[in-house]
């Protein structure tokens, strides 16, 4: 997976096409945002690394905050803790290894962060993680430099996109869906005729 963050922060010097450039040289298919909501047409459809699209639209928006598209192949944990889903996440994780991993830090500065993993094979799903923590496996995240609504930028903290830990993709698999028989209903059920004489089952009417 060869998406990485540039290397430098933001300076007064460096606009955010600059930076727009600078992230879509490094893998990171992008697309202008007024706060987090983008401005084309089509949303994270048109996110892209194409350095001619990118220069119109920085040049029509100059101030436009930056968004990434979800990389292929990776998922994010996206931590708000307004909700409360910062002590979520650190019990989650509190008893377990964490790899170093690529993060983007929220300008709201109360601790709110973006995680980065590559996405394990198989189905998952949200369902289980702690109330306030969101799974994306689409869509698009905002990317540092850009400007939170708070007013602080949001920033990276290096690294590169990890494996996902074998206790996280625990947490991320489907919830099993209750078994069904055609004769039993849902399990632990009370038979019913009519489904057993649809599957062909002899069922003995009282």
């Amino acid at each position: 997976m060869a998406h990485r963050p540039p290397e430098s922060g933001r300076t007064r010097d460096v606009s955010m096409l600059d930076y727009a450039l600078e992230l879509a040289a490094c893998g990171w298919e992008v697309l202008p945002l007024c706060r987090k909501a983008p401005l084309t047409a089509h949303g994270v459809h048109d996110a892209t690394t194409y350095h001619e699209q990118i220069a119109r639209w920085w040049h029509r928006w100059p101030e436009a905050n930056v968004g990434g598209k979800v990389p292929a192949g990776a998922l994010v944990i996206d931590v708000d803790p307004r909700s409360g889903s910062d002590q979520g996440w650190a019990a989650l994780a509190r008893d377990h290894s964490l790899p170093a991993i690529l993060t983007t830090l929220t300008g709201r500065g109360d601790g709110g962060m973006q995680l980065y993993f590559k996405r394990p094979a198989g189905a998952i799903s949200g369902h289980r993680l702690p109330p306030g923590i969101d799974l994306k496996l689409n869509g698009c995240c905002v990317l540092s430099p850009s400007i939170h609504p708070d007013g602080g930028s949001y920033r990276w903290q290096l690294a590169q996109i990890a494996p996902c830990p074998t206790w996280l993709h625990e947490v991320l698999r489907p919830v099993p869906r209750p078994k069904f028989c055609a004769a039993r209903g849902r399990e632990g059920a009370a038979p019913d005729p009519r489904a057993a004489r649809a599957a062909g089952l002899a069922v003995r009417e009282r």
